[in-house]
Parts: structure tokens; sequence; C-alpha cells
């Protein structure tokens, strides 16, 4: 898979889900206008990180929220997270929380994660690429199928909103605009187009 290449041809769910079927190893790096990188961890085609930058998600403060930690042992955690520990962990061992529980706060950060690296993408403009390197422990949080990834993080829309997308799609990807193009890349964008329709009548 190439890099650097500008997304704008190329939607970010589209980019991750060629890195899944590759069952590829690394960093999805999103960029957006001001050259900020993001990014996406998978390890063997698999969704087990993300970061925003300038996002603040902590997981403890989540599970505070979701009443599996009390004020004192969220204290007590906190503190522990000096010695470099993992939050998780520390949640478990100190907070009495079910590893269960700890999984699907984690895949609910994830997914929050995905969700705000997707609505970059579609209202900022950005570029992405994949960079083949080992995904480091630490930022191995838990493993998702890439579908229920989006799936999850996706915006809900109405039937109208999608609609309207599907309209603006086939407009962008018509042979008029696009007359230049080799018949390659002219199949190309016929099979997006293809795809959309597909989706939007419920059959993707």
């Amino acid at each position: 898979m190439e890099a650097p290449r500008l997304l704008s041809e190329r939607p970010l769910t589209q980019l991750l889900r060629e890195a899944v079927l590759a069952r590829a190893d690394g960093l999805v790096v999103v960029r957006d206008r001001e050259g900020v990188r993001h990014g996406v961890w998978l390890r063997g085609g698999y969704g087990v990180g993300a970061h925003v930058a300038g996002r603040f998600d902590p997981l403890l403060e989540l599970l505070r929220r979701r009443a599996q930690l009390s004020a004192g042992t969220h204290r007590a955690c906190l503190s522990a997270l000096r010695d470099g520990a993992r939050s998780g962990a520390l949640a478990i061992a100190i907070g009495g929380v079910a590893p269960a529980e700890v999984r699907e706060a984690l895949r609910t950060q994830l997914v929050a994660r995905i969700a705000a690296l997707v609505q970059i993408a579609a209202s900022e403009g950005y570029d992405a690429w994949l960079e083949c390197v080992a995904v480091p422990q630490s930022e191995q949080s838990v493993c998702m199928p890439l579908g229920s990834l989006l799936r999850r993080g996706e915006p809900a829309v109405s039937r109208d909103e999608a609609r309207k997308r599907l309209r603006a799609l086939a407009k962008q990807l018509h042979p008029d605009r696009h007359g230049g193009l080799d018949a390659a890349a002219q199949q190309r964008l016929a099979s997006q187009l293809a795809a959309a329709t597909a989706t939007y009548h419920g059959f993707s």
C-alpha cells in the first residue's frame, strides 16, 4: 500500500478496510490540515488502539463515570499510575472492576476515537497512509474487528441525509467530471459509486 496518498481520492474507511484485508500490522496515520498526526493501530488486521491528538479520554475517568470506580478507588488508581502500570490492570487490582467491564470500557474508548477520526476526515480534510511498523505493547488496548469498530463509530444519519450523501457522491464521481481519466480509473470510480449505492439500499 503506497504512502502517503491524499485521502480526498480514497475514503479513510476504505484505507482501513484495505489494511484489514491485508492483515496489516502497523499504524494508519491520519494527518489533518494543521499537519497534526492521529492514527489507528492495527495488528493482524484487527483494530487494537487509536489516538486522537488533543483528545483527553482516560480509561479510569470513563470507569468512574460508569460507576465502576468509586471516588476513592479512582484516586488510588491515579496515584498508582505514577509507577507505570496500565489503567485497566489498576482498575481490576485496586478498584475491583471485573475484567469484562474493563474490556467493554476499552471498546467504548476505541470506538469513540475511531468516530472522532472519521469526523476529522469528513469535516476538516486530511491525508492518510499505512506505516507498516511493529505495534508497541503500550498502544494495544483491545482487539476489535474493523467492521464492528466502524459500525459502532459511525454517527446515525437519517434516510434523507443518506440520500443527499449518495446524490453528492454520484455528482462527484460522474464520468463527465473526469473526462481525462483512463478507462481503468473510470472503472474504479464506477465501482465506488456502485458500492455506495449498494450500501444505501442495504446490500453492503
